[in-house]
This record gives C-alpha cells, sequence and structure tokens, in this order.
C-alpha cells in the first residue's frame, strides 16, 4: 500500500478516528475523577549522638568513630519506625485498644522509612485523608523519639533523635485529569489509525 493510499484512507475515516479520541478521552477524564485520593504526611527525622562531658564540662568528640557509629543507628531507627511495636503504641491511643489488631497490618503496609542521608531518615505515611495521614505519623515520630530515648540507659553510647520539620509535610496525591485525558486521547488516536490502516491493508490485498 502506497503512502498516499495510507493517508487518504486515515482521511475517509477520520470521523471512526475522531470518535474513537472522543471515548477514550472521556474514559481517561472520569478514571482521573473517580480515582482515589490519598495523602502523604511525613518527617525528616535527624539521629546524633548525645554529647559527653567531662567532669569539668569539657565536651569530648570521639571523630571518626562515633560518625561511623550514628551512621549505623541511623538504620537502627530507620527499622525501628516500621516496628509493630511503634505502630501498634500509636494506634492504641488513636483508634482505642480494640481496633489495634484489626488495623495495625494496615497501617505499618502504608508507613514507609527511608534514610536520605548518613544522619537523616524521612517517615511517610499514606492514608485516604490528611487528617489521618498527619495524625499518624505525627504519632508514630512522638513514640519514636520516646522509644529512642527509653533505650538510651541500656547502651553506653547514647542518641538523640530529632524533628527537622515542626510539623508534617502533607501531599495531596491524585491522578492529573489534563495528562491523563491528553494520554488517554493520545492512546485513542493511534489505535483507531492503526485499526484503520491494518483494515485497508487487507482490502488491498483481498
Amino acid at each position: 500500500m502506497e503512502l498516499r493510499q495510507l493517508i487518504e484512507n486515515l482521511r475517509s475515516n477520520y470521523l471512526y478516528i475522531v470518535i474513537a479520541v472522543i471515548i477514550f478521552a472521556s474514559f481517561g477524564f472520569v478514571t482521573a475523577k473517580l480515582w482515589p485520593v490519598s495523602y502523604t504526611a511525613g518527617y525528616t527525622l535527624y539521629v546524633q549522638k548525645q554529647a559527653e562531658t567531662t567532669p569539668n564540662n569539657d565536651y569530648t568528640y570521639d571523630g571518626y568513630y562515633a560518625q561511623q557509629a550514628v551512621e549505623g543507628y541511623t538504620d537502627t531507627v530507620k527499622g525501628l519506625v516500621t516496628s509493630p511495636e511503634i505502630m501498634s503504641e500509636v494506634l492504641q491511643e488513636y483508634l482505642g485498644e480494640d481496633l489495634v489488631s484489626e488495623y495495625l497490618q494496615e497501617y505499618r503496609a502504608s508507613l514507609k522509612s527511608q534514610k536520605v542521608a548518613p544522619q537523616l531518615v524521612w517517615v511517610e505515611i499514606t492514608r485516604p485523608t490528611k487528617e489521618d495521614a498527619d495524625r499518624v505519623v505525627s504519632g508514630v515520630v512522638k513514640v519514636l523519639i520516646k522509644r529512642v530515648d527509653s533505650l538510651n540507659h541500656l547502651r553506653k553510647d547514647k542518641y538523640v533523635v530529632t524533628s527537622v520539620n515542626k510539623s508534617a509535610i502533607v501531599t495531596k496525591n491524585q491522578m492529573p485529569v489534563v495528562l491523563t485525558v491528553i494520554v488517554a486521547s493520545f492512546l485513542g488516536l493511534i489505535l483507531s489509525s492503526f485499526i484503520v490502516v491494518v483494515k485497508a491493508y487487507f482490502a488491498a490485498n483481498e
């Protein structure tokens, strides 16, 4: 089939192509509008070693080895964030003790922690509502800081975890309507044009 014939077939079937594009665009619009909206709330945590003091209140510095120890403990904090004990304590206050076992796995699955720098841990949770995400991740950070502080008496090296941001950073997660419509329209154009070309090809070779 020559290029001229191919273009002529596309022109003669332009109405079919336009209808296909409209259908796909409408489907993309409806999908984007009906897609569930969620919210992600998070904190950046800073892990540091408590400064040791001498009897004269002079600070001492462990240098390189202290830095290595802090970086290692940052990995511990990252793992501690998603532990069932932390989330269980938060949910007891948030939902009540009777509902902890029912929702524990769901909340833990939506909680993420990531080491973003040697002494920084990003903690976030994604929930259907802004209030839910904000309240739970704030509770996790609060319990975590208390838990790290309570564990200090068990070890020689003592650590402190603090939040870099005073309140949770909340992001709305929503499927972009315009982009979805554009992509769906393009797919409709490609698919309908392909069908027209294939039909014309087989018709020409009969």
